[in-house]
């Protein structure tokens, strides 16, 4: 379906049971139907970074740090911010965000503040919860971990490049660089523990951790898989097009958005060939704007443009499979 916006960007995607959110700086926040696309709500409380959590949706607009609720759309709680910020996160049901230098915590029932601490530098991107952390990438290639609790600072390590958004597994971080690897740090220290050279082909977007195996789509048009403890390179999937984000979870598979604003789908436990689905035709050309996946696997949505420039959200449902357990 064709959509309008306003937005000099498009708009961002996030999933939320039964709905799907389109959040963008200068537009109404709006609800569409995973099932067939029907607007169920509007809010004029725009936001952008969008993340849901729990019935409730969260993101940043007009300098504050908003809660929504996802059923109506009706505005919940606000906090100032006074501050530039990659956008929130939830964690143990606490959103945490950056705001200029500075580290904040809010309940996310009542954005009650739970603690502050003070960056060395701003964040680059947004905080990953990690075990008893709070992990966030600084400006200047520095990777800092805070009490989850407290916000007391744990470890910093500095780094030679920029890191990519992070995963965490139960012992360790996981990143590529801007330098062209993929490498884990240690959670309880934040040493290096090992790097694969991947240079001079990045990586898309974040990884994701499942079980003993980290997965990270590369611009060479491949999803690798990589032992957990020791970066040992055990899966080389080829991918039909140029990925245009890291995997999502989509239940027992991973789904990696492509150019082409197609699905690249690989199963997690048992290699097998991927799959793509698509509702466009090649020569129509759309160009990739964003995709979110519902973490069962049941729904997949993309967003593009085609080429006069107007956008198109498409929802594929999947039959949900059975979720790997994270311990598998």
């Amino acid at each position: 379906m064709s959509i309008a916006s306003e937005d000099a960007v498009a708009p961002r995607l996030a999933i939320a049971p039964r709905v799907v959110i389109l959040a963008g700086e200068t537009r109404p926040l709006e609800a569409r139907a995973l099932e067939d696309g029907a607007v169920v709500w509007t809010s004029p409380a725009a936001i952008t970074a969008p993340v849901v959590s729990e019935g409730l949706l969260f993101g940043v607009g007009g300098g504050e740090l908003r809660a929504i609720g996802v059923e109506k759309g009706q505005p919940l709680w606000t906090v100032a911010l006074g501050g530039a910020t990659p956008g929130p996160s939830v964690i143990q049901n606490v959103v945490v965000v950056s705001s200029g230098a500075e580290l904040r915590a809010y309940r996310a029932a009542d954005g009650a503040a739970v603690w502050r601490q003070t960056l060395p530098a701003p964040a680059a991107r947004r905080p990953l919860g990690a075990g008893p952390l709070v992990v966030v990438a600084l400006t200047g290639n520095v990777v800092a971990a805070f009490n989850r609790e407290t916000g007391a600072a744990v470890w910093r390590t500095p780094l030679d490049s920029a890191p990519s958004p992070m995963a965490a597994s139960a012992d360790r971080i996981f990143f590529a660089t801007a330098s062209g690897a993929v490498c884990a740090l240690r959670l309880g220290d934040g040493k290096l523990s090992g790097c694969f050279r991947t240079a001079p082909v990045p990586s898309a977007g974040a990884p994701v951790v499942q079980g003993s195996s980290v997965f990270f789509a590369l611009f060479d048009n491949t999803l690798r898989g990589f032992t957990a403890d020791g970066l040992t390179l055990t899966r080389l999937e080829s991918l039909p097009a140029r990925p245009a984000l890291g995997p999502l979870r989509a239940g027992s598979h991973l789904a990696v958005p492509l150019a082409t604003s197609a699905f690249a789908l690989a199963a997690i436990d048992t290699p097998a060939a991927v799959t793509v689905v698509s509702a466009f035709d090649k020569a129509t050309g759309p160009v990739f704007k964003d995709a979110a996946a519902a973490p069962d696997g049941s729904w997949l949505v993309s967003l593009s443009t085609d080429p006069s420039g107007r956008l198109s959200l498409v929802g594929y449902r999947r039959k949900p499979a059975a979720v790997p357990s994270p311990n598998k």
